[in-house]
C-alpha cells in the first residue's frame, strides 16, 4: 500500500509545514504548487491520499478533486479539502466533486496524522466518494437556498389579493348636525369701525341700540407761562 501523501497548496509556508508534519511519520510527503502539477504527480506516483487546498489561484482544490475522481487511474484515491478559517468548507460543492472529507489549516501535527489514518481506514472499508453521484446532487440541491416567490402585481402596480385600503364612510346629515352642535359656541365678535372696537349703548328712542366707537380721550395740554425777567 502506498504511503505517499500528496499536498497541493500554492503557499510556500504551508508546503514547509506539511513537509515538517510528515517528516517523522510513516508517510512520504510530496508537494505540488498547482492543480496541474498535482494531477501530474498523482498519475505518476499514485498517492495514498491527496490534501487539496480549497483556495488556490486559478483552479481550486475542488477542481483538483473532481479531476482526480473523474480519472480512472486516480478515482480510488481519497481527497481531503484543506480550508482556512476565512473560507469554510463548502459541503455541497465538496459532495458534488466527490471529496472524502475536509480539514482546517493550520493544523496540529498529531491531529492531522490521526485524521489521515482515519480517512485511509474508511476508504479501505467503505470505498471512496464518487463525483457526481445521486447523493452528491441531492446534497447540493438541499444546500441551495429555496427560491423566493414574488407576489403578483396588477397592471396598476398594486398587489393582487391585497386588501383594499379602507375608505371612510360619508357622514349622514344627522351625524353632521350632532357634530356641529357638539362644537363649543364662540361668542359673537363685535363690529369694528376703522379697526376700533365698539361698545353697545342702551336702547334709545324707538328701541334701537346705537353702536358707539370707543375713542381714546385726548390728554389736556397745560401751558406754563415763562417767568418774567428780573
Amino acid at each position: 500500500m502506498s504511503k505517499i501523501i500528496l499536498c497541493a497548496d500554492d503557499s510556500v509556508t504551508m508546503q514547509k509545514v506539511a513537509e515538517i508534519t510528515f517528516r517523522g511519520s510513516d508517510f512520504t510527503y510530496v508537494g505540488a504548487r498547482s492543480v496541474d502539477e498535482a494531477l501530474e504527480k498523482a498519475r505518476a506516483q499514485k498517492p495514498a491520499l491527496v490534501l487539496a487546498d480549497a483556495l488556490m489561484p486559478g483552479k481550486t482544490g475542488y477542481d483538483l478533486c473532481q479531476a482526480l475522481k473523474s480519472d480512472d487511474a486516480t478515482s480510488d484515491v481519497p481527497v481531503v479539502i484543506l480550508c482556512g478559517n476565512s473560507a469554510p468548507f463548502d459541503a455541497a460543492r465538496g459532495s458534488a466533486v466527490g471529496a472524502d472529507g475536509n480539514f482546517t489549516k493550520p493544523w496540529d501535527t498529531q491531529v492531522l496524522l490521526d485524521k489521515i489514518v482515519e480517512f485511509l481506514e474508511k476508504a479501505a472499508t467503505s470505498g471512496v466518494a464518487k463525483a457526481g453521484s445521486a447523493a452528491a446532487v441531492a446534497a447540493m440541491a438541499a444546500a441551495a437556498p429555496p427560491p423566493v416567490a414574488k407576489p403578483p402585481v396588477s397592471p396598476q402596480g398594486t398587489l393582487v389579493g391585497a386588501p383594499a385600503p379602507a375608505i371612510p364612510a360619508a357622514m349622514s346629515p344627522a351625524a353632521a348636525a350632532a357634530a356641529a352642535a357638539a362644537k363649543p359656541q364662540q361668542p359673537p365678535r363685535s363690529a369694528t369701525i376703522m379697526g376700533m372696537p365698539t361698545i353697545k349703548m342702551p336702547p334709545g328712542p324707538g328701541g334701537i341700540a346705537a353702536a358707539v366707537p370707543l375713542v381714546a380721550q385726548a390728554t389736556p395740554v397745560v401751558t406754563v407761562p415763562a417767568p418774567a425777567p428780573v
